[in-house]
């Protein structure tokens, strides 16, 4: 019954528990489990440590990086950075609100409170009570939303929502998103774009606000509703539902209907059989024309 081991800064240490427990480290590189019992890790002191069977890592005041040897599920508490495998079924459920850098993870599950999720490469992550996922430069990242809500995103290039209503916000960063089963998308100041990708109903119905540019997909009926007064052009949507304000509508391509709001609003048809609806006089007044 060991309760706690320092290791060296000069060589490469590794500590292998024979029985289940708690286990508290310093300067030790690698930490084994037992297959069957619930071992808990405690970082004494700011390292990077790779762990396997090891159920729980709590960190240090420092920056702790963790790296998965084998695929399993781990909570971490006060860690910076988790790198899973290269294989699938690395879950990481975080037992305190804060900030986490992952690679190599397929799943995060946030806590109650705010918690933001750093993907660091090319990845494909499932999340759960994450309220923001940050993306990087030169990566291709995707994300899908395993809980019903608002998921703030930054430099994500892919996003799959749930089957009830979400709500998907575009910081800063990303200008350009492809979206699946996201029923809101609010734009940031940029010029921003999204892709429809959906794969599972001939409907789509999403509603934009501060986006600028939407296209759709093939074969789908899209259907895109304007929350508030801007600037939109669209490709391959059906219908477009202006706003109560001055609404820009730009058609590029593909046979629109476009159903304008109060407002002076500005629509360009495209090259297609495009349709402009107006169901009330106050849509386009003469002090107000369209």
């Amino acid at each position: 019954a060991i309760e706690s081991v320092v290791g060296s800064s000069s060589t490469t240490e590794s500590v292998t528990m024979l029985a289940a427990g708690k286990l508290a480290v310093s300067l030790v590189n690698s930490v084994t489990g037992t297959a069957a019992g619930i071992e808990t890790l405690t970082l004494l002191a700011a390292a990077t440590t790779s762990i396997s069977d090891i159920n729980s890592v709590i960190g240090s005041a420092g920056v702790d990086v963790v790296s998965m040897l084998k695929h399993e599920a781990i909570t971490v508490s006060s860690v910076e950075t988790v790198t899973g495998t290269s294989g699938a079924g690395d879950t990481v459920t975080l037992l305190k609100t804060g900030a986490l850098t992952v690679s190599l993870v397929d799943k995060v599950i946030g806590t109650t409170g705010v918690d933001i999720v750093t993907m660091s490469g090319a990845d494909n992550l499932s999340v759960q009570s994450v309220e923001t996922v940050l993306g990087t430069v030169a990566t291709n990242e995707s994300v899908t939303m395993q809980t019903t809500g608002t998921l703030k995103v930054s430099l994500v290039d892919a996003v799959t929502g749930t089957s009830g209503a979400d709500v998907l916000q575009l910081l800063g960063a990303t200008t350009n998103v492809t979206v699946d089963l996201i029923e809101t998308v609010l734009g940031s100041t940029l010029a921003d774009k999204i892709t429809l990708a959906d794969a599972t109903s001939d409907a789509v119905n999403i509603k934009v606000s501060a986006i600028e540019s939407v296209v759709g997909t093939a074969g789908d009926t899209v259907t895109v509703t304007m929350l508030a007064a801007g600037t939109l052009a669209v490709n391959n949507v059906d219908s477009v539902v202006g706003s109560a304000g001055v609404d820009t509508i730009t058609i590029v391509a593909g046979n629109t209907l476009v159903k304008a709001g109060a407002g002076a609003d500005v629509i360009t048809a495209g090259s297609g059989s495009d349709t402009f609806l107006f169901t009330a006089y106050t849509h386009s007044t003469a002090a107000a024309a369209d």
